[in-house]
């Protein structure tokens, strides 16, 4: 916190991109912006790009790259617009978990046969709140979604969804949604969500017959976090499954809206994205008169996680801002 004290205040307008690899910062024409970052390694997870700055204004801004997101201030740190660190389809947001091996992961499918005359179970969505919505299939569950992953440290983003390989099993036919992002927002004084100022770490809709990507993790560590207003908020809903009729990919996880799976007949939707209330669902799970052919979906990507850490573990709320994560707090520790 002393290196941040003697840096520059820092404004990122409308329209900034951020790679977290490669620890640029470009405004909407491409120009660079100068912010001090460094990146920090972590025990058992990915390095984190911290940009550090007296204090920040962060406005309209889109977050890409391998690493975790970090901003690192001695001073306040005021989001006005849109935050996006989350996925968009199968590019997972900074820091999002991409490992098969994991756990949280969905669990990947192939393809069985000719769709018209064989049946293919869809993939798992990724887990992270809660577990990922298994893919669909025939009398049982199809291949399971991802487990629950708790805990802040070390910060990475939401989890992927399975695949859809191909009859070898060689190659992916459709990818699984990407997790959403991970962001670390660190103040001496005060973190606050103001005018139109959001943050989404939504994870990503899949691909046909695949699983939808998790919610990442939103970490907040100040003495004072507030959100004011109704156009504030944050949001870590999971992306939706692909398509078990329709042939298409599934949505992804959005700020004020559940990201819809498949709606294979007017009262049914299977491979939902979850929320904070709701959990993620399952691809399509026919055990009765069951078609002996085609797709059965992907399941939904859970919701994502936020941890509020304040000086007495409360945060501060005005109006009805939204809020769509799993959140949990905590009193701030001297470290």
């Amino acid at each position: 916190m002393q290196m941040a004290a003697s840096e520059p205040d820092v404004v990122l307008p409308s329209g900034t991109h951020i790679d977290t690899e490669l620890g640029l910062i470009q405004d909407a024409a491409g120009n660079l912006i100068s912010v001090k970052s460094l990146v920090v390694a972590q025990d058992g997870g990915p390095s984190i790009r911290a940009f550090i700055a007296r204090s920040f204004v962060v406005d309209d801004l889109l977050a890409e790259g391998s690493f975790p997101l970090a901003f690192v201030s001695s001073g306040r740190i005021s989001v006005v617009g849109h935050l996006d660190a989350s996925a968009h389809g199968p590019l997972g947001g900074p820091g999002a978990e991409e490992l098969v091996a994991n756990a949280c992961v969905g669990r990947f499918t192939q393809i069985q046969g000719d769709p018209s005359t064989t049946v293919t179970p869809g993939a798992g969505g990724g887990g992270h709140a809660t577990a990922g919505g298994a893919g669909g299939n025939n009398f049982q569950a199809g291949p399971s979604g991802g487990t629950v992953r708790m805990g802040v440290a070390p910060l990475r983003g939401g989890c992927r969804g399975g695949r859809v390989l191909d009859m070898q099993g060689t190659a992916t036919t459709y990818e699984g949604g990407g997790g959403g992002g991970g962001l670390h927002l660190v103040s001496l004084q005060e973190i606050a969500l103001t005018n139109d100022g959001t943050i989404d770490v939504g994870g990503g809709g899949a691909g046909v017959n695949a699983g939808g990507g998790s919610g990442g993790l939103l970490f907040f560590e100040a003495p004072h976090v507030r959100f004011s207003g109704s156009t504030t908020g944050i949001a870590a809903n999971g992306g939706a499954g692909g398509s078990a009729c329709d042939g298409i990919g599934g949505d992804d996880g959005d700020v004020t809206t559940t990201s819809a799976g498949s709606q294979c007949d007017p009262t049914s939707i299977y491979g939902r994205g979850g929320t904070r209330t709701t959990p993620a669902t399952a691809g399509i799970l026919c055990t009765t008169s069951c078609f002996n052919s085609g797709l059965k979906g992907g399941g939904g990507g859970a919701a994502g996680r936020a941890r509020i850490s304040t000086r007495d573990g409360n945060y501060e709320v005005t109006g009805t801002p939204v809020v769509s994560a799993d959140i949990s707090t905590s009193s701030l520790t001297t470290r």
